[in-house]
């Protein structure tokens, strides 16, 4: 057969076969991203802690975007006579200030103040009316984030060295958020965070035995495919909510090479830890996924509150600018600036670094992996990211 007999019979074949692929991605497009957007936007039943307003601190308001005015309130240390840093608290979805404090309160003991506050749409701040938070971070909780930040660094008793971010579930992707936009922020630690586009593919593989009706082509779609049909599913919800949706890997891979400690639940009925994973390879080090076995979404400190509390404090004692005035001096340690009232006055005195009495990775591995069980210290490395290596578990994936 010649040349141009063979041109003949190849170039209809590959025309019919671009035809049939271009028919495919638009049934697909009509048919299952409206689906994806529904299944996108379906807000499982959750159980947030809500704790009642107490009598203490300083409760003011601040303005963040759209001319939405924010609710926060700023407690001061319990005890030492100079402040070791300033934590912003970011509270999960559809939960308040206070309840947030239910997992970092103790800081205070440390000679830490906190400042909570409650996202827009949520405690006591104000609600916007063209927004409809959902549990995935979007640029509105990251700019609360921001302006939480920027009140703060309008205070007369604004801390130079800057701000600790801690963030819960979605609370905890916003500070991400924040963490990459700000240099104010020297560290962030988050409990149960999840980055939107991984959590939602595999959202996407749990649910699509349910809706294909032909679901012996399931194996052979890329995930390049299932990852656009979510990103037309995100677009749609977008418009349709009036947000933008943040991805919070990528806002995790800008923050680097500040200290980020992300908690999770080695048993999370809504985000399995292969997520955290994947979000916790975006950034570089000096980064520690800590996974606590049997422990559910956000229920990290309720499990192991001795060894939540260790691992932070470890992290704080490595990376704080600054350390509680009863701690030994260690000469062969670099030296961290003390405490100053305002950003004016910075001292000239240094307190020392110590060295923690538990290291922070045993293995002194910064990819490592950590858990709360004595008896089984590192779970498994942390991999460089790769989003095809995400599949759902027997844990129901409703994302929270």
């Amino acid at each position: 057969m010649s040349s141009a007999s063979l041109l003949w019979w190849v170039i209809p074949v590959v025309v019919l076969l671009i035809l049939l692929l271009i028919a495919f991605t638009i049934h697909c497009v009509t048919r299952y991203v409206p689906v994806i957007a529904r299944i996108f936007e379906f807000s499982p039943q959750f159980r947030p802690r809500i704790e009642p307003t107490r009598r203490e601190g300083q409760t003011v308001t601040f303005p963040t975007t759209g001319g939405i005015q924010l609710t926060g309130t700023y407690l001061p240390r319990r005890r030492g006579s100079r402040r070791v840093g300033v934590a912003v608290v970011c509270p999960e979805y559809l939960g308040n200030r206070w309840g947030a404090l239910h997992y970092i309160d103790w800081l205070r003991d440390l000679g830490f103040d906190l400042f909570c506050f409650d996202f827009r749409n949520q405690g006591e701040s104000q609600s916007d009316p063209s927004y409809h938070p959902l549990q995935w971070v979007t640029r509105h909780e990251v700019a609360d984030v921001l302006a939480a930040v920027a009140y703060l660094d309008s205070r007369p008793d604004a801390d130079p060295a800057g701000y600790l971010l801690f963030g819960i579930s979605r609370g905890g992707g916003a500070a991400l958020g924040a963490a990459a936009k700000t240099k104010r922020v020297w560290g962030v630690v988050t409990d149960g965070a999840f980055p939107v586009k991984e959590t939602m593919l595999v959202y996407l593989k749990k649910w699509a035995n349910t809706f294909v009706r032909f679901r012996g082509i399931l194996p052979w779609v890329p995930d390049w495919f299932n990852h656009l049909l979510c990103r037309l599913a995100r677009w749609s919800t977008s418009r349709r909510l009036g947000c933008r949706y943040v991805n919070v890997g990528r806002a995790a891979a800008r923050m680097s090479p500040r200290p980020w400690l992300a908690i999770h639940g080695q048993k999370d009925q809504y985000v399995p830890v292969e997520v955290a994973r994947a979000l916790a390879a975006y950034a570089s080090p000096p980064r520690l996924l800590h996974v606590v076995p049997r422990a559910r979404h956000n229920k990290a400190y309720d499990v192991d509150p001795q060894g939540y509390r260790a691992i932070i404090e470890t992290f704080l004692e490595r990376f704080a600018p600054r350390l509680p005035d009863d701690r030994p001096h260690d000469p062969h340690q670099p030296a961290r600036l003390a405490d100053s009232p305002t950003p004016s006055s910075h001292p000239q005195v240094a307190v020392p670094l110590v060295t923690p009495k538990t290291a922070l990775n045993p293995n002194h591995d910064p990819f490592a992996v950590t858990s709360s069980n004595p008896t089984r210290q590192v779970v498994d490395p942390v991999e460089p990211h790769s989003p095809t290596t995400l599949q759902p578990d027997s844990n129901p994936i409703l994302t929270g």
